[in-house]
């Protein structure tokens, strides 16, 4: 046995429950799971379940209330404890057989609604359902009714006592405790069996001596292999997320798809080398879901492929690549076009991170230079006593060193940080864009400088600059546009970057929800906070297999950071800050409207408020 795993499982239990669960535990047979019991509440719930995760537990258990905060909080596998309707009908009949006059069922907000016109039509009584949002609500609800006896969970019964009334256990036995953690031993051992089969088809995958790519129906890239990148010298993340036909157009997997075969094996000609490539439809049943493509190169193909290839020019950016849905984005490009035959400088205009480089890099992709170097220079790095010799070269032992402007000839220089540039590098770049040739002493003769300038800055860095150089350098003009003027981008982005980033084969999808967050957030560090995030989300979602469209709303809130999107809405909803309140009418919408974006609960919108629950409450209630 000592091979075998041990299965974490963590019981999330509470008062009775507890104490109900620690006996069937501690009945168990032994076997390869082991159990970790906490009697928690749900108000502290979150210390509970990271701990449990800190424990190493896979798998959770736990009875209506804190089973309903667990999901509506947690993207993580848990087994609830079944209540039948059969269970609440016989404690009902207890209660009233034990002399209560009016007899209510608790019931936690967010759990799945009860058939109570079914109950009281068994049973010939009147049942009344008591709603609850939090565990100090929980004792005002029962408190506040007017039943005498009160059925649910250990909670409810607490709450029951508390108020001075009766309270009764909806279980009718532990038997529904011990097919729960039945279940949830199974679910531990076959979460453990997927996570081993995915990590061994991985590994063989990423080992394999052939190439690997996977696609979907439409010849999207999935996964490829570390084969596949070393031969054709594009990382997995520039191919993932794109159709196979912009590089290997003979690798298009249409025609496949719509034929009959499974299988078809053939030979295809691939960076100027003819190599085997068998194609395998992957199958749903009988549906065809992707296909796997396994590449057979040879050593020779892989060599002339290294010769060929040009250091410089592994990736071009190109225009196509741009994600531009919003009308910003795409008056940008149509004028970024237009200057691609223009030899003139041009300075691209933009706040920092919202991807002003790309933009450059396009012009230069798409220009007759795209077969030279595009260099980027970052002016804060080059010290006031190197950045001659950096940008224009030096001569040293009779033999001579180009400097970075030499080594961009015939193509393209992208300056940056040009306001945090020294006097002696704003003198080298305006001597180069007047005379368009760099001379040194010992030289034969002057170099020609043939190179297209693009400087990436913002308005406050330009005007910084000499009047006289910032007039050479912004012959052209373009502005690119904030993330949060890209309210059409921001979705297709988000779903563009998941897609490269992932290092497994998922289809993400964006839930309407997910899309009008990523749109009310104002992005303030732009494209590059963007990217953050769009990691952070991954990261969290590679851990899960089938989370709900809530749990991913929450994946995506976090990525973000909880604090950044609420001070973003304090931003749009001064009413909030307001102390005193005087528009009650304004405070109420804009406290719902922000509760709804954050999925908080009154008491967490109270705390973030720096309120008093009471006082929160009496404004909300007042304006209803």
């Amino acid at each position: 046995m000592s091979n075998v795993p041990q299965h974490k499982i963590c019981f999330l239990g509470y008062s009775q429950l507890y104490t109900l669960a620690k006996r069937v535990i501690e009945a168990l047979p032994p076997s390869d799971v082991s159990y970790l019991l906490v009697d928690c509440e749900v108000d502290n719930q979150d210390e509970y379940v990271q701990e449990a995760l800190n424990a190493g537990c896979t798998v959770f258990i736990a009875g209506p209330g804190n089973g309903a905060r667990f999901q509506a909080t947690y993207n993580l596998p848990l087994v609830k404890i079944p209540i039948s309707p059969m269970d609440y009908a016989f404690a009902i009949h207890t209660a009233y057989e034990s002399g209560c006059r009016k007899v209510g069922i608790v019931r936690y907000l967010d759990s799945l609604p009860l058939d109570t016109e079914r109950l009281q039509l068994l049973l010939g009584r009147t049942v009344e359902v008591i709603d609850f949002e939090s565990f100090q609500g929980l004792f005002a609800a029962v408190r506040d009714s007017d039943c005498d006896g009160i059925v649910g969970t250990a909670g409810a019964l607490d709450a029951a006592e508390a108020a001075g009334k009766r309270g009764f256990l909806a279980y009718l036995s532990t038997d529904g405790i011990r097919e729960a953690c039945e279940r949830a031993a199974e679910l531990a051992r076959d979460l453990w069996m997927v996570k081993k089969n995915r990590a061994i088809t991985k590994t063989i995958m990423n080992n394999s001596q052939l190439g690997i790519i996977v696609t979907d129906t439409e010849g999207t890239v999935e996964f490829s292999n570390r084969v596949i990148q070393d031969y054709t010298g594009l990382l997995s993340s520039q191919l993932r997320g794109r159709r196979i036909q912009e590089f290997y157009p003979n690798l298009s997997v249409d025609s496949f798809i719509r034929s009959a075969r499974r299988l078809n094996d053939s030979y295809r000609q691939i960076e100027g080398a003819m190599m085997r490539c068998v194609q395998e439809k992957l199958l749903l049943g009988t549906d065809p879901i992707g296909v796997v493509m396994t590449l057979y190169p040879g050593a020779h193909n892989k060599r002339q492929r290294e010769e060929n290839r040009n250091d410089f020019n592994s990736h071009i950016y190109q225009w196509r690549e741009l994600t531009s849905l919003s009308p910003a984005m795409k008056t940008l490009i149509s004028e970024g076009k237009a200057l691609t035959s223009r030899q003139e400088p041009t300075v691209i205009l933009g706040e920092r991170g919202s991807g002003r480089e790309e933009i450059a890099y396009c012009i230069h992709g798409s220009s007759s230079r795209s077969e030279f170097p595009c260099i980027t220079v970052d002016l804060a790095t080059l010290p006031q006593q190197d950045a001659a010799r950096v940008l224009l070269g030096y001569e040293y032992d009779e033999k001579s060193v180009n400097g970075l402007l030499a080594d961009a000839n015939g193509g393209s220089v992208v300056l940056k940080n040009i306001s945090q540039a020294s006097p002696t590098a704003l003198a080298c770049l305006q001597h180069v864009l007047t005379v368009r040739q760099i001379y040194r002493p010992g030289m034969e003769k002057p170099v020609d400088l043939r190179i297209g300038l693009y400087t990436v800055c913002n308005r406050e860095e330009l005007n910084k600059l000499p009047p006289d150089l910032r007039s050479q350098l912004s012959i052209h003009h373009l502005n690119m546009p904030p993330l949060r003027e890209r309210k059409e981008d921001v979705g297709p982005l988000f779903l563009k970057y998941l897609s490269q980033l992932s290092e497994l084969p998922t289809r993400y999808a964006l839930t309407p929800q997910m899309e009008a967050l990523l749109q009310q957030y104002s992005w303030p560090g732009n494209v590059s906070e963007f990217r953050s995030v769009c990691i952070r989300y991954v990261i969290a979602r590679s851990e899960l297999d089938k989370p709900t469209p809530k749990h991913r709303y929450k994946l995506l809130l976090r990525a973000i950071g909880e604090d950044e999107v609420f001070q973003d809405l304090l931003l749009t909803n001064p009413v909030l800050k307001e102390s005193p309140v005087i528009n009650r009418t304004a405070f109420s919408a804009a406290f719902w409207s922000v509760k709804e974006w954050m999925q908080y609960s009154n008491e967490q919108m109270a705390e973030k408020l720096d309120m008093g629950r009471t006082s929160l409450w009496r404004i909300l209630r007042t304006d209803s």
